[in-house]
C-alpha cells in the first residue's frame, strides 16, 4: 500500500506558489472551449493552445507545459505532487474525463483529476496508478485524508488493468458522492459533500521513485448523468 501524508502536498504547486514561480496564462480561452457545445460539454480541451487556461511552470520539483498539444507533466523528486488548475470556471455536479500517457520507465506514480478546488489546502483528488493502486481523496484546511481506506494509504484494484500506455480516466463529482473510473469501470466511490463546486485540475503524484512523466489529453467537463 502507498502511505499519503499530510507533508505530501506541500511539494510541487504548492512551493512553486510559495516562491512566485508558478506561471499561469488565465487571460485567454482559445485553446478551450468554455460554456457548453455541440456534444453537451460545459467545457472540453485538446490542449492545442498554450493560452487555454492551465497553470505551466518550472522548478526543481517539476514541470507542467504544453507540448505537442498535450498538457505535458513531468515530475522530479519522489513524494511529490506537481499539480495544474484550470480557474477561468467553476463547475458543479460534473463528470471529467481526460485521456492519460503514463510514464513506460516507472510503475509507482499516480495520475489524478482534481474537482471542488478552492484553494491547495481545499479540494478532492481521485487518482490511479498502472500498478493498479487508487484512492479518493480530500484535502481540507491543508489535512490529506484517502476517503476510501481508513488508513490513509492507496490501495490495490483488480479492476485497473495494469501496465497499459494510455488510459481513460474520469471523476465524478456530484451531489455529495465522488466516483473514480477507469477505462469506463468504477473504481471506487463515496460520499462527501465539503467542496460542492470549484475549478478542475490535474495532478501526477510520486511514492517512492523520484520521477514521473505523463501527458494528458482530449479532457471534458459535462453535467453529471447528462453524459
Amino acid at each position: 500500500m502507498k502511505k499519503v501524508g499530510n507533508s505530501y502536498r506541500l511539494a510541487g504547486v504548492a512551493l512553486a506558489l510559495a516562491s512566485g514561480t508558478l506561471a499561469c496564462g488565465l487571460d485567454s480561452l482559445p485553446g478551450g472551449l468554455s460554456g457548453g457545445d455541440d456534444s453537451g460539454a460545459l467545457f472540453r480541451d485538446a490542449f492545442s493552445d498554450s493560452g487555454s487556461g492551465w497553470d505551466t511552470y518550472s522548478d526543481e520539483y517539476g514541470s507542467v507545459a504544453y507540448v505537442d498539444d498535450e498538457l505535458a507533466f513531468e515530475v522530479l523528486q519522489e513524494q511529490s505532487i506537481i499539480q495544474s488548475i484550470y480557474t477561468e470556471e467553476e463547475f458543479r455536479d460534473v463528470r471529467v474525463s481526460v485521456s492519460v500517457t503514463v510514464d513506460p520507465d516507472v510503475t509507482d506514480p499516480g495520475y489524478a483529476i482534481l474537482c471542488g478546488f478552492r484553494n491547495f489546502d481545499n479540494y478532492y483528488s481521485l487518482g490511479f496508478g498502472k500498478d493498479g493502486y487508487y484512492a479518493i481523496t480530500k484535502v481540507s484546511n491543508g489535512d490529506t485524508t484517502v476517503l476510501t481506506y481508513d488508513n490513509n494509504e492507496w490501495i490495490q484494484s483488480d479492476d485497473i488493468e495494469t501496465d497499459k500506455k494510455t488510459y481513460a480516466l474520469e471523476a465524478v463529482c456530484a451531489n455529495g458522492e465522488l466516483e473514480l473510473l477507469v477505462d469506463g469501470v468504477s473504481i471506487a466511490k463515496v460520499e462527501d459533500g465539503s467542496f460542492p463546486s470549484g475549478d478542475v485540475g490535474l495532478a501526477v503524484l510520486t511514492f517512492t521513485e523520484p520521477h514521473a512523466r505523463a501527458t494528458f489529453d482530449d479532457l471534458k467537463v459535462v453535467e453529471a448523468g447528462k453524459e
